[in-house]
């Protein structure tokens, strides 16, 4: 018996988030989606870009260039992106999917933009997402604040891209260099400290990242991590610091990584 072949119908959205390649023509029918999308009901939209997700990491994709710039786009062109940042929270749409739109939340100060940010920071998965926020900020509410440095130990990374970048206000950059964590307070001071002009720290917070470097000791920095090599390299310029606070100094194993 002769089996019969059916073609499978192709999704044109489906292709369109998981491109084999990228054109100009992607990028204004990502737009021309957004701007359809950003009329419909948040709830509805969402579940379908969950479903699409879901689709796509049955097949191995994760988030794509072309996700993300829908995401990004259709963020730009909703009228209430905190409407849709709750939504997203309440069907537990991934990160990658909420940062645009509570990033317009929080930059425009919609209606609950802090009750938003404090429940992200207790939300696993999107704590990441809003403590960097909540560092960038320019004057911080406190309480957010210290939700936010609260939860520093657990993305240490982050801290030090942020301070590497140069992001973070004077009064929030010196909070995390006398942070009770000493990892935290060491990825505070070699993002400073490696950002350009490289090995100059600003006078603004040099005592108090003097205070960081001079407390940390081996112990206090995970092995095998970036932070091993710049606390040697801060060591190795400022070697006068190096054993002057800390319970354990650095010895030559790490200054010569």
């Amino acid at each position: 018996m002769m089996e019969l072949q059916l073609p499978l119908q192709r999704d044109p959205i489906f292709d369109l988030l998981y491109p084999d390649d990228h054109s100009a023509e992607d990028r204004r029918a990502l737009d021309e989606v957004a701007g359809e999308w950003a009329t419909g009901d948040p709830a509805e939209v969402v579940r379908r870009i969950l479903y699409y997700e879901k689709e796509g990491s049955m097949i191995g994709h994760g988030p794509s260039w072309s996700s993300t710039s829908l995401y990004d786009l259709l963020a730009r062109r909703v009228s209430a992106p905190e409407i849709w940042a709750s939504v997203i929270i309440e069907l537990a749409g991934k990160a990658p999917l909420l940062a645009p739109f509570l990033f317009r939340t929080v930059e425009a100060r919609r209606e609950g933009w802090e009750y938003l940010l404090s429940q992200c920071l207790s939300i696993g998965p999107y704590a990441d997402l809003a403590v960097s926020l909540v560092l960038r900020m320019s004057e911080p509410p406190s309480g957010l604040l210290s939700q936010a440095l609260k939860e520093a130990p657990r993305f240490i990374e982050t801290i030090n891209s942020l301070c590497l970048w140069k992001v973070i206000d004077i009064a929030t950059l010196k909070e995390l260099l006398r942070h009770s964590s000493r990892e935290v307070a060491v990825a505070a001071a070699a993002g400073e400290w490696a950002s350009e002009p490289r090995g100059i720290v600003r006078k603004e917070v040099l005592d108090e990242w003097r205070a960081a470097v001079i407390s940390a000791s081996p112990f206090d920095v995970k092995e095998a991590t970036s932070l091993q090599y710049w606390m040697g390299e801060m060591l190795k310029a400022n070697p006068d610091l190096n054993g002057k606070g800390a319970s354990v100094p650095w010895g030559p194993t790490h200054l010569s990584n």
